[in-house]
């Protein structure tokens, strides 16, 4: 009786992680940080109980898809904040040391997450929380190793950390006197999202592969899947 009431919940929890995300968005624009982390605490400590469990999470990845719905939580967060990357190879801005001072739509089309004030959830780290349990998803090896071999699954997961290509762009001055008084909290930013975000996330799905088979069956089947598309 017991098991099947945790059993319950912990399905009845996840089902509603999509919501929590949207829960810490809007505290993360009305609160301050002391709040946010308060609130972020006190959902990881339900969390991290349900995903310490490897049999429990693949019961949910049966029942309800957890994975997808925590890859997908974490960039419901993020993706709050995007902008348009002013990265460009063409002629007319590649020498700017400044933003140009509008957006050209043909030219501009990639999105990355900003770091400006605008964007709560990644100045006040509430995407945290989501991350954090992601990465206790991935320490399972039978999980990293459904992650790989799902072409969706793997989808998802590109399209969180693709926006952090060029996030943390920084105009150079390349004449003249140097740059003073440079703010490194956009570096911080983009370096500490990076490292929760995608390396953890990276080691902990490649410290799965720890046989020689399944290592030549991700590697084929990524290879399979390209010749497919071309």
């Amino acid at each position: 009786m017991r098991r099947n009431c945790l059993e319950a919940f912990a399905n009845r929890f996840f089902s509603l992680y999509p919501c929590i995300a949207e829960i810490l968005v809007d505290v993360s624009k009305y609160e301050g940080e002391s709040v946010v982390y308060a609130v972020g605490s006190r959902i990881i400590h339900i969390s991290v109980q349900i995903l310490s469990s490897e049999s429990q999470c693949l019961k949910l990845d049966n029942e309800i898809n957890l994975k997808d719905i925590m890859i997908s939580s974490a960039y419901g967060v993020l993706k709050t904040g995007v902008e348009k990357s002013t990265i460009t190879q063409a002629f007319a801005y590649f020498y700017d040391n400044t933003p140009p001072s509008t957006i050209d739509d043909d030219l501009f089309k990639w999105f990355i997450y900003s770091v400006g004030d605008a964007n709560h959830p990644l100045r006040k780290a509430s995407y945290w929380t989501l991350v954090s349990d992601l990465q206790n998803l991935l320490t399972h090896g039978t999980i990293a190793r459904r992650i790989l071999r799902n072409q969706k699954t793997m989808k998802n997961y590109i399209a969180l950390i693709a926006p952090m290509q060029g996030m943390n762009l920084n105009y150079r001055i390349i004449a003249g006197n140097h740059l003073e008084y440079e703010s490194t909290h956009s570096y911080q930013l983009a370096f500490h999202l990076e490292w929760e975000v995608s390396a953890l996330n990276m080691f902990n799905t490649l410290a799965a592969l720890t046989i020689e088979r399944d290592c030549m069956n991700t590697y084929l089947l990524q290879w399979k899947t390209i010749l497919e598309v071309s």
